[in-house]
This record gives C-alpha cells, sequence and structure tokens, in this order.
C-alpha cells in the first residue's frame, strides 16, 4: 500500500511541475501569438512522439521479459528442489530424511530471509548456509546400491541446475537498467511535456488538462518500468510462490 501511494505521489509531483511550467509559459506568450505556430508546432510534436513512444515501448518490453525471466528462474530452482525431494525416497529412512530436512531448510531459508534481501542484490546468509548444507551432504554421502548410484548422479545434476538457477535469481535481483537509459528517458520526457507548452490554446483549463494527462500518463510508464526492472522488490515484486507450495506439501507429507 505505502508503495502505490508513493506512486501515486510521484505521477502528482509530475501533473503539478508540467501544469506549473505551462502556465508560467502562458504569462509569458499570449495563447493568440502561440496559436500561429500550432501547425508546425503539431507536426514536430507528432515526430517527437514517434521517437519517444518507440523508445518507451522497447524499454517496457524489454523490462517486463526481463520480469517474467526473472519469476521463470525462481520457479526452475523450486523445480529443482522438488525434484531432490522427491529422489531423496531412493535413500535409506535415515539419509531420506536428513537430505529432505536440508531441502526443506533451504527453502524455507529463501522465503523467510532472503526473498527480502533480494532487492538489496544480495542473498541472504541463512539462505547460502543452506545451500551448502545440501551440497555437502550429497557430496560426502557413497550410494551403497546400483539404484542409488544412479539416483544419486541424477541428484547432483539437479544440485548443478540449482546452483544455476539461483546464481541467476541473485543476479536478477541486483541488475538494473543503465543510467543512460534513464537520462534519455528523463530527458525525452521533459521534453514531449514542455512541447505541449507551445500550442496556443485559449482556454487554459483545456490546456491544463491536456498537459496534465501527458505528464500524468508518462510518469505512470516511467514508475511501471522502475517497477519491473526490480521483479523481487517494490511494486510489482513477484512472490516465492513455488517456494511456499513446495514446503506446504512437505509439510504436508506430499512428495512435490
Amino acid at each position: 500500500m505505502a508503495g502505490i501511494l508513493v506512486a501515486l505521489g510521484i505521477v502528482c509531483v509530475a501533473v503539478a511541475i508540467a501544469v506549473g511550467g505551462m502556465l508560467a509559459v502562458r504569462r509569458g506568450f499570449a495563447p493568440h501569438v502561440l496559436e500561429r505556430h500550432n501547425d508546425v508546432a503539431g507536426f514536430i510534436y507528432a515526430v517527437l512522439g514517434v521517437l519517444y513512444g518507440a523508445l518507451l515501448a522497447f524499454v517496457v518490453v524489454a523490462a517486463w521479459e526481463r520480469y517474467v525471466e526473472a519469476g521463470e528462474i525462481a520457479e526452475q530452482e523450486a523445480n529443482a528442489l522438488g525434484d531432490l525431494y522427491r529422489g531423496a525416497g531412493v535413500y535409506p529412512e535415515e539419509v531420506r530424511r536428513r537430505f529432505r530436512e536440508g531441502i526443506v531448510g533451504y527453502a524455507r531459508a529463501v522465503v523467510d530471509t532472503e526473498w527480502a534481501t533480494l532487492g538489496e542484490g544480495t542473498g541472504s546468509p541463512e539462505a547460502w548456509r543452506a545451500y551448502d548444507v545440501i551440497w555437502r551432504m550429497y557430496l560426502s554421502y557413497e550410494p551403497r546400491t546400483t539404484g542409488e548410484m544412479l539416483w544419486h548422479a541424477a541428484a547432483i545434476d539437479r544440485l548443478d541446475d540449482l546452483g544455476d538457477a539461483r546464481r541467476l535469481r541473485l543476479i536478477r535481483g541486483e541488475a538494473r537498467m543503465p543510467g543512460l537509459f534513464w537520462l534519455v528517458l528523463g530527458v525525452g520526457g521533459a521534453v514531449t511535456i514542455a512541447f505541449t507548452y507551445l500550442f496556443g490554446l485559449r482556454n487554459a483549463w483545456s490546456h491544463g488538462l491536456m498537459v496534465a494527462t501527458v505528464a500524468g500518463t508518462l510518469a505512470l510508464v516511467l514508475v511501471l518500468v522502475h517497477s519491473l526492472e526490480r521483479p523481487y522488490s517494490g511494486l510489482a515484486a513477484t512472490r516465492p510462490d513455488a517456494f511456499v507450495e513446495l514446503l506446504t506439501m512437505a509439510e504436508q507429507g506430499i512428495d512435490p
């Protein structure tokens, strides 16, 4: 809720600044003076709008794809854990219990502590320790039968998948759009809004409404991009649902 209020506050500030700039221009230039250049200004504004709109659409699509990819990476990691949990059933009772406790401990550490730190681009010490425990348990175990050897080799492969997904998840958590993109988006948005001041409309309310609409829409889109590039925090933060589901099934005695 707090994040939504912050986003609305940003949009309101952008609209207020844009409308304030329009009023300042109208005080300096009479509407009938600007009205003479509406045709030329409209043509240039159309070209400017297409260019900025294309750039904005590209950035939104790129941010959305990375956002979706971040969720898929987390699901792949949880799926690898689920495979390890189910595969542990081939081991003797004591070993199976120990392996499954380690797997559940890692999933719980990700949900309880690490998910909150992903917004800062870091993993939690608890999750790192739980991850290391799983590796140590599997690497230190010596299979006793041919069946165990086959399953154990497959389990090591799934551990590799788990490690790959974990590293990618942490990388996505700290990845940010280059600052140059934000500079271009910010300057382009400001120019796009400022150009609306050059239209000569005799009715100030109509002019203000149009300026506010453009400014509010651009601000909303930029807030959306900012949220999407932070897939594990902020307004559009993904949730560790796949890990929670694994924990729920484990608590109910169901193999994922």
